[in-house]
């Protein structure tokens, strides 16, 4: 059976100069699994997530404060700790969806009973460039999706409209046969307008 003892530590680890505070939003109760940032003098970065659970996550969900790209410099899930190899050494990028209250954030697979340390590589600038370019893409595809739904929107209104205006032409037309009349073009043109009356009140539903 694998365990974890973790022992008291001092403020010091958490609120000195050298790393970020571990927020209230970085302790998942519910998940059981604590996450902070390391950062030395030089500015670079470590994220240290611990799970408690004896439990896996394929795609947990965290936020980070920089956009960039996080890869495993180290996890006790390696089958030289006795874990279970699950973790892998695959670079996993960012993505600009808020969470946690950062900008940023990261989907991370994470073994149980697993302690894992992050490297962080920020983006070159040609994949700046080109996350701008896609971005810029799909923002002009969003759009024009939105402009052909209110072209389509309002093609439908006008021929609801159109198809409106000439049931009640006809049913206009049917009223004066039947009053105008004899008794058998009465007869032929109630049912009528009796029909059209009740497609228009059809068309008025939609």
């Amino acid at each position: 059976m694998r365990s974890i003892i973790i022992q008291p530590t001092s403020r010091c680890m958490f609120s000195c100069p050298g790393c970020y505070n571990v927020r209230t939003r970085d302790i998942d109760i519910f998940s059981d699994l604590i996450s902070f940032i390391r950062r030395d003098s030089e500015g670079n970065e470590l994220l240290v997530v611990l799970n408690f659970a004896n439990v896996s996550y394929a795609k947990y969900k965290m936020g980070v404060p920089k956009m960039g790209k996080y890869k495993i410099a180290f996890t006790s899930d390696s089958k030289s700790y006795g874990g279970t190899g699950l973790m892998t050494t695959k670079t996993t990028a960012t993505k600009e969806e808020k969470c946690d209250g950062f900008d940023n954030s990261v989907i991370l697979k994470l073994a149980p009973l697993s302690f894992s340390v992050y490297t962080y590589e920020a983006y070159t600038e040609a994949e700046l460039t080109e996350m701008e370019r896609i971005k810029k893409e799909r923002e002009a595809a969003i759009l024009e999706a939105k402009r052909k739904r209110e072209a389509l929107a309002k093609e439908k209104a006008r021929i609801k409209a159109s198809l409106r205006e000439e049931l009640e032409r006809k049913i206009r037309e049917a009223e004066a046969a039947i009053e105008a009349g004899s008794e058998f073009s009465k007869k032929e043109a109630a049912p009528k307008k009796k029909s059209l009356k009740n497609t228009l009140k059809g068309i008025k539903k939609r």
